[in-house]
């Protein structure tokens, strides 16, 4: 399998105006590596969040990441992805953002990576 890069915007399921900016988001055979913004409480608040989520099974699972800016207080994050499908013009996500008190899902389309 090549690597393949992918950027563009996901979407939080729970109805909220939140939603994750992918900067770039590499698929490999065993594992994806991404660097992406997540806005937070109402797009008031953007963290950063870099990290490698490792095939287990049909899913792709992240350890514990710590989001950027630590000094704001946020748990540590784990990235889950559980679906991606393959389309001409990229493909299309969904996963699972968990941290201590709660899970939200997302998903969205990625375009493949342009650089700039």
């Amino acid at each position: 399998m090549i690597p393949s890069a992918f950027s563009g915007t996901l979407y939080f399921d729970d109805g909220s105006s939140d939603r994750i900016t992918v900067n770039r988001l590499i698929i490999r055979e065993k594992d994806i590596s991404f660097s992406l913004l997540a806005t937070w409480n109402g797009m008031t608040t953007i963290i950063e969040l870099d990290g490698t989520a490792v095939k287990n099974g049909n899913r792709f699972e992240s350890k514990e990441l710590s989001p950027k800016p630590i000094d704001a207080g946020f748990y540590p994050v784990t990235i889950e992805i559980t679906e991606i499908e393959n389309f001409e013009e990229g493909i299309f996500i969904a996963g699972i953002w968990k941290i201590k008190t709660s899970q939200i899902s997302f998903s969205g389309e990625l375009d493949f990576f342009k650089a700039p």
